[in-house]
């Protein structure tokens, strides 16, 4: 059976009077003997129907949410004081039972129902891009060209830096070399030739273009 076809008072209320009868009878009898005429005021016949009676306390109790005391006397003009402890005790094992028992199946039923309610909710229709705050990309992956432009500034002007930085590396390198040349001439005595850079040829011999050799050879000839 369906939780949710269950009457949530009306089973509390049966509940707790079988609960409330057993406790009466075994405190009036002195064994385990129902006493199911528990509430009544008086006596009963024995072909009365006790549904009704139940079911209106089970009522009384899931409204009032209330003791065994404020049960009896909605029910009896009876003192309370005076009577018989095991029918104090079973109304107020009535009173607890029903409460607890309602309470517990009416909130089982509650997520029940939720749950019916989400497994059988059509699913939410798709919405158009359009219709959202959304903007329509290709994949994750995909840049914009916008993004595609800014990254090749970026590599251009690390491009530029790169070759900015090794120009002026080269310029310092040949400024300190023409230094150190400099102050290397200063510092050598006249006539001496100047230190010769990295990669320099010394200056060549001079060439004899005449001299007494050749004139010894023209004379003999």
């Amino acid at each position: 059976m369906d939780i949710l076809e269950i009457d949530a008072v009306s089973f509390a209320g049966r509940v707790a009077h079988v609960a409330a009868a057993e406790l009466a009878g075994l405190m009036k009898f002195g064994e385990v003997r129902p006493f199911p005429t528990w509430f009544a005021l008086g006596e009963i016949a024995e072909d009365h129907d006790v549904t009704a009676d139940i079911e209106a306390m089970a009522n009384y109790v899931s409204r009032r949410l209330c003791i065994g005391e404020t049960l009896y006397r909605s029910r009896n003009a009876g003192d309370w004081e005076g009577e018989d402890p095991a029918i104090k005790m079973a109304y107020d094992l009535f009173a607890s039972t029903a409460a607890s028992v309602v309470s517990k199946l009416l909130s089982a039923q509650a997520h029940a129902e939720k749950a019916l309610e989400l497994a059988t909710r059509p699913p939410a229709a798709a919405i158009d891009v359009e219709d959202t705050i959304f903007e329509k990309e290709e994949s994750l992956g995909t840049m914009r060209p916008e993004a595609v432009a800014s990254q090749a500034q970026v590599a251009n002007y690390d491009a530029l830096q790169k070759a900015d930085r090794k120009a002026k590396r080269a310029a310092a390198a040949a400024a300190k070399a023409a230094a150190e040349r400099d102050a290397l001439a200063a510092a050598a005595p006249p006539g001496t030739p100047a230190p010769l850079s990295v990669g320099e040829s010394p200056p060549a011999a001079p060439v004899n273009r005449g001299g007494r050799g050749n004139r010894k050879q023209r004379r003999s000839s």
